[in-house]
């Protein structure tokens, strides 16, 4: 109704359809909070690893986990610099994941169905710095606090000898 009782009616709506929102918000930040003080990735796992679903198992990826392992390998020689390894990573048929673009506003907006086709990014010289300081090639995920614990959720696919020589050769 368009009177006052009716308008009543909706505020009280709307003050219980805020408290049902910050519930729920609540609820999912505890759940995340206390999974990843467990060492559960809660978050899409970096290239060589696949995202199944499931944050408590995070495979490798068959095609491109060998390529990450032998980019920290290569640069771990001294003779690989950063754009070096993205050439040849490129060459070696390693890409990102396949990600579909932003939809326009006009397409948006559009009565009809857009189908974006998905895209997969060749690697540049800063994917491959993120990929070489990246802890999670060592067996560690973000915790909630912020600082990075073992993970429950993938194994290694470097060893962290390996992985902090890289470091100090990037240093």
């Amino acid at each position: 109704e368009s009177s006052s009782s009716g308008e009543l009616h909706m505020d009280v709506d709307g003050v219980f359809s805020q408290h049902f929102s910050r519930v729920i918000s609540e609820k999912v930040r505890n759940t995340t909070k206390k999974l990843r003080d467990e060492g559960i990735c809660t978050y899409k796992a970096p290239i060589g690893y696949l995202n199944t679903g499931n944050p408590r198992y995070k495979p490798f990826d068959p095609e491109r986990a060998p390529l990450v392992r032998q980019i920290f390998e290569k640069y771990a020689e001294g003779t690989w610099s950063l754009a070096d390894l993205a050439r040849w990573a490129n060459e070696s048929g390693l890409v990102m994941r396949p990600v579909r673009r932003k939809r326009t506003v006009e397409e948006m907006l559009s009565d009809e169905e857009v189908v974006i086709d998905t895209v997969a990014r060749p690697l540049t010289f800063n994917h491959i710095h993120k990929i070489l300081t990246n802890l999670f090639y060592i067996g560690k995920v973000l915790g909630s606090d912020g600082v990075y614990i073992p993970s429950k959720s993938h194994s290694p696919l470097v060893s962290e000898d390996l992985f902090y020589k890289v470091q100090s050769l990037l240093n």
